[in-house]
């Protein structure tokens, strides 16, 4: 399989143009089994229809991680622990990528 890297997608005759990045440090808490943690966050720039993108700076340690852009300049953040036991993810840092 041959890979490609392109430093800007382009879609038609438009493209994406990335709004905002920003780094955002983690509570420090536990996510109890089967439970989850959210934040709302404040984006500058995010809308309705963009696309948000997610990573962290640690293992997931299986959690679900989930962002979408809720309301003008807000993202909202889940991350949703459907295992049995507690996951403690203190040292984690989400990075947000808002992409129009």
């Amino acid at each position: 399989m041959k890979m490609v890297a392109r430093k800007h997608a382009r879609i038609g005759a438009g493209g994406w143009s990335v709004v905002a990045e920003v780094l955002v440090p983690s509570p420090p808490q536990v996510i109890p089994a089967t439970g989850s943690l959210t934040m709302l966050l404040t984006i500058p720039g995010a809308a309705l229809g963009d696309l948000a993108l997610v990573s962290a700076t640690t293992d997931l340690k299986g959690l679900d991680v989930t962002a979408y852009v809720s309301a003008a300049d807000s993202v909202f953040l889940r991350v949703r622990n459907s295992q049995s036991f507690p996951v403690d993810l203190a040292d984690a840092q989400w990075h947000i990528k808002v992409i129009h």
